[in-house]
């Protein structure tokens, strides 16, 4: 496993909203290219945004949550562990 990526509430919109071209990391990341990290932060900030912004549906954000979750265990993707060292202000995304 070569590059590692945080993917963050932004490429999950991107991904679920949108598809396209960004879609293209989760293909890398069932190749074995890439290892996908996120954290339950930003899985919360992602149902939010979806529910708030997009108006999906409560079974609808559930749906694309689960899938998510699903694929992040699937593939080896942990939940980011609490960093030491840097910006304190910074740890919500990554606890």
């Amino acid at each position: 496993m070569g590059l590692r990526a945080v993917v963050d509430t932004n490429v999950f919109i991107s991904i679920f909203q949108f598809g396209g071209r960004i879609s293209e990391i989760l293909d890398l990341a069932l190749q074995g290219r890439v290892e996908l990290f996120t954290s339950q932060p930003i899985i919360e900030e992602l149902r939010g945004v979806l529910q708030e912004k997009f108006h999906w549906s409560t079974e609808r954000v559930d749906d694309a949550t689960a899938t998510l979750l699903r694929f992040c265990r699937g593939r080896n993707c942990p939940f980011l562990a609490p960093a030491w060292g840097v910006d304190a202000s910074d740890n919500g995304a990554i606890q």
